[in-house]
């Protein structure tokens, strides 16, 4: 057994050895939370001198491919994603980015609504791209911002429109539309795509297929895919 002296000696190094631990611990959580509020105050700047660019709310596959084509337009963007994966993506790619949930107006002002030319929703849910879309024009009433959103949910195109959309994008229906043209060379009238058009001319609606998609003559063509 140690004597009493070496054992106070232990504790008193003990107790230095956990304190000195504690305080480089604090230090470096100090400097990572300085690093990330310095790098975020920085974009925020970026974002604050933009005029004219575009919001994009939703950074999945579709938001991914929408921001790489308007970069290569040369047209600056802003991406609303709430998810910290994403996150590290636009980070990884030098993207201007607002993290936080595109419902609130709050986010939708950090993102520079206010002075852009477009908006493109492509969040998930339809609910939440219409509210998106309805508190967007509410702020901007003006023609100065063109709303687009994407759904695959016909129903919800009336709904985008009065919301204050200028354009909805449709995927599923306009493969439907394609197939019915290319066997009988005509059209029914009864696909949401002629309908809306019907009622609110042909330029509200954008029709979308996923470039991914290949088609085929028959499904031994398609043998192996």
């Amino acid at each position: 057994p140690l004597h009493p002296a070496g054992q106070l000696f232990t504790i008193a190094l003990a107790t230095v050895g956990i304190g000195t631990f504690a305080t480089i611990a604090t230090r470096a959580v100090q400097i990572l939370v300085t690093s990330s509020t310095f790098r975020e105050r920085a974009m925020q700047r970026r974002i604050d001198a933009l005029r004219g660019h575009y919001v994009i709310c939703g950074y999945g596959r579709l938001g991914q491919r929408i921001v790489r084509d308007l970069q290569q337009a040369g047209l600056d963007v802003v991406v609303v994603d709430r998810r910290d994966d994403r996150a590290e993506q636009l980070d990884e790619s030098g993207v201007l980015y607002v993290q936080d949930e595109a419902q609130e107006e709050e986010t939708l002002r950090t993102a520079g609504l206010d002075r852009a030319a477009g908006l493109v929703l492509v969040l998930p849910n339809d609910a939440d791209n219409v509210f998106v879309a309805l508190s967007a024009r509410e702020m901007r009433p003006d023609d100065g911002l063109f709303i687009v959103a994407r759904t695959n949910e016909h129903t919800s195109i009336r709904k985008f429109l009065r919301a204050g959309a200028d354009k909805v994008s449709i995927g599923s229906d306009a493969v439907d539309v394609a197939r019915e043209w290319l066997s009988t060379r005509t059209l029914s009238g009864s696909s949401s795509i002629e309908q809306i058009s019907h009622v609110y001319g042909r330029q509200a609606v954008v029709v979308s297929i996923d470039p991914r998609r290949k088609w085929v003559r028959s499904a031994a063509d398609a043998a192996g895919h």
